[in-house]
């Protein structure tokens, strides 16, 4: 070995020991992370100098290819664009041009009618998407006798990852939390009401819970549809979706850095990645848009590779698509744009004669946004609700800006490797990542940080930064709900520091590194894995506040209940309006009132009233029930189960009369 080689080495191992003691500093000394940052801080440098002539390959773009002309392709993009003209016209009800620009939403066309149905809705939509891809794309002509040029191998590999992961998403997924939580309980009761019709003048396109729009529970109402109002029927869609986001997270990095073994290590890591794994197993929409937006940059750089139209309208449609779920992906088109920037500095020649394709990419994002877009519009409302809820504008009124860089940017940026979340969708003790995968994940960013330059390098740290430093402006810093969108791109610089780890041991004359790496991936598997399944889950139930309880007791009570038996709820500020809906989803379409600050206008009529009907409260308000309960003998007057150290919820039952459907 050459004098040369030698010192790499050393500078190598030395920068790696640093990462590792510095990552065990962040671990043991948690309320002091800055020895651990200044450990890690040099020993990232000692691997970017021994790294600095390893480069990531740059994506060409290629020529574009000219589609002959072809009156199906026309006939296809035509009736595209007037589907979604159509639908936007019928959502609108307006005679302003379709409300693009002059919405009055006061004149309603008398011939239209009602506005259509979910699922006429959804067709119109989903059809018109995919005939703009097939308008683009084309049909090949394929010769006779042609046969799919199928690696077996390749393909048996991704189907063992997708079974994996869907397994880890899966298995228990009605009990694992066994409580539909917070905001779960939201989204069920809409997809309920999707389901069972209550909410079909409610266009799928318009806000619905906290701002989200209504695709996610409209996605979802099918299953509830198949198996009936349970958690696992709520959180069903975000499991397949999280599933599916393994074998797209493998184009994904193959589409970047062209090595299979990357795109493959990138696949299992994301499939055993336990914050990845929580939230597909919720019925919460952060787990949908990671998948509409990797697949929607993996068609992006094929397109650009092999100049094709039809792989610029899928990256448009699935970014589009992106937009309908968590508000996070809020940041991906503005991806989009800093890539496209990058290579037109880098590329311009190339990427100027893509023009063609990028229009296609642009329109299909259009018509996949279009009646979100325009139903906003006419109503007057802002596209980023969702994000000016969380702003945490009254902090940074008040911070200077070394405050808001101690207590807001830099934990942000911490929770990859040693701040846990500061929310309680994901709880626990734990940072982003575990020891070794947070090791890793170093590893991975050091090669970037030397191959800032090339596109690959660019994109994913772009792709890391933007949705940490938006999170630092929000409420309750790291959130790491908000952050699923990056998992991908966390489990693609993973995986490059296993190849560069493992190439570095071939490198310095170690064999068998093949071993080396799947050693690697093994233990980040079994380690994940058993964390979450045996660690985080049972802390995560046992971290529940008194409100989950209460959730947890009322929707189990809930079940036994007559369908759509009317309820009251009466309580502090700990019982909100989350146990109305999940109540709504599991009883049904009775009527729910939430009466905390006026029982006396609500108890008092329910003392004649013939429908069945349950009230929920707790001890504050045992006395301005008692009347209730004198007054109707028939009653049932239980106390809920929950832990000692909750406080108790009562419930209190009426039977519907005899003569009650008659009256």
């Amino acid at each position: 070995m050459t004098p040369a080689r030698t010192t790499q080495r050393r500078i190598l191992y030395t920068g790696l020991t640093a990462l590792v003691v510095g990552q065990c500093l962040l671990v043991a000394a948690a309320d002091r992370p800055a020895w651990g940052v200044l450990a890690i801080a040099p020993g990232m440098a000692l691997v970017m100098l021994a790294w600095q002539h390893h480069r990531l390959a740059e994506p060409a773009i290629g020529p574009p290819v000219r589609q002959p002309r072809s009156a199906w392709r026309f006939a296809w993009l035509a009736l595209s664009a007037a589907l979604a003209l159509w639908l936007t016209f019928r959502l609108t009800e307006s005679t302003a041009g379709f409300g693009l620009f002059l919405p009055t939403g006061d004149a309603p066309l008398a011939f239209l009618g009602r506005p259509p149905g979910h699922t006429e809705q959804a067709a119109c939509w989903l059809l018109s998407m995919a005939l703009f891809v097939l308008g683009c794309a084309g049909l090949p002509a394929l010769p006779a006798g042609w046969t799919p040029r199928i690696d077996r191998g390749l393909a048996l590999r991704l189907a063992a990852l997708f079974a994996l992961a869907l397994a880890l998403r899966l298995v228990n997924l009605e009990d694992g939390v066994p409580v539909l939580f917070v905001d779960e309980a939201a989204f069920a009761a809409q997809a309920r009401d999707i389901a069972t019709g209550i909410s079909d003048d409610l266009p799928i396109f318009a806000p619905g819970h906290y701002s989200h729009p209504l695709v996610f529970a409209w996605a979802v109402s099918p299953f509830v549809t198949l198996l009936g109002p349970t958690r696992a029927a709520a959180r069903l869609l975000p499991a397949l979706a999280g599933a599916l986001t393994v074998p797209a997270v493998y184009w994904l990095a193959a589409e970047l850095v062209a090595r299979r073994r990357v795109a493959l290590a990138a696949a299992l890591f994301l499939a055993v990645y336990p914050v990845h794994i929580h939230f597909s197993r919720m019925a919460l929409n952060n787990a949908v848009d990671p998948l509409f937006g990797t697949l929607a940059f993996a068609a992006l750089l094929r397109g650009l590779r092999r100049g094709r139209a039809g792989w610029f309208a899928l990256a448009g449609v699935m970014l589009g698509l992106s937009q309908h779920f968590y508000a996070a992906a809020r940041a991906l088109p503005l991806l989009a744009l800093i890539l496209l920037a990058a290579l037109l500095v880098r590329q311009p020649r190339a990427l100027r004669a893509t023009w063609r394709g990028l229009a296609a990419a642009l329109a299909g994002f259009v018509i996949a946004t279009l009646p979100m877009h325009v139903y906003l519009f006419a109503h007057r409302l802002p596209l980023t609700s969702r994000v000016m809820q969380s702003f945490d504008q009254i902090t940074f009124l008040h911070l200077t800006a070394s405050d808001i860089l101690s207590t807001k940017l830099v934990p942000a940026a911490l929770g990859y490797v040693h701040t846990p979340d500061g929310f309680y969708f994901y709880g626990g003790e734990t940072p982003l990542l575990l020891f070794l995968p947070a090791v890793l994940f170093l590893l991975g960013m050091a090669h970037l940080l030397v191959n800032w330059r090339t596109t690959p390098g660019f994109l994913l740290l772009t792709g890391l930064a933007l949705p940490t430093a938006a999170s630092a402006f929000l409420i309750e810093v790291p959130g790491f709900a908000r952050l699923v969108l990056a998992t991908p791109l966390i489990a693609i610089v993973a995986a490059l520091g296993v190849d560069r780890l493992a190439d570095a041991a071939r490198t310095h004359g170690a064999r068998r590194t093949g071993v080396l790496a799947a050693a690697l991936l093994a233990a980040v598997a079994v380690g994940n894995v058993t964390y979450y399944f045996g660690a985080h889950l049972p802390a995560f139930e046992a971290a529940f506040s008194e409100r989950q309880r209460w959730m947890q007791a009322i929707g189990a009570r809930a079940r036994t209940l007559p369908h759509a038996t009317n309820a009251v709820f009466l309580g502090d500020r700990a019982m909100t309006a989350f146990m109305t809906w999940s109540y709504r989803y599991y009883n049904g379409d009775g009527d729910v009132i939430w009466a905390h600050d006026a029982p006396q206008h609500i108890l008092p009529k329910l003392e004649d009233e013939p429908a069945a009907f349950v009230v929920f409260f707790i001890e504050d308000y045992k006395g301005a029930v008692q009347p209730l309960i004198a007054a109707r003998p028939d009653g049932e007057l239980a106390v809920l189960p929950t832990p000692p150290e909750v406080r108790p919820v009562y419930m209190f039952y009426v039977p519907a009369q005899p003569d009650a459907g008659d009256s």
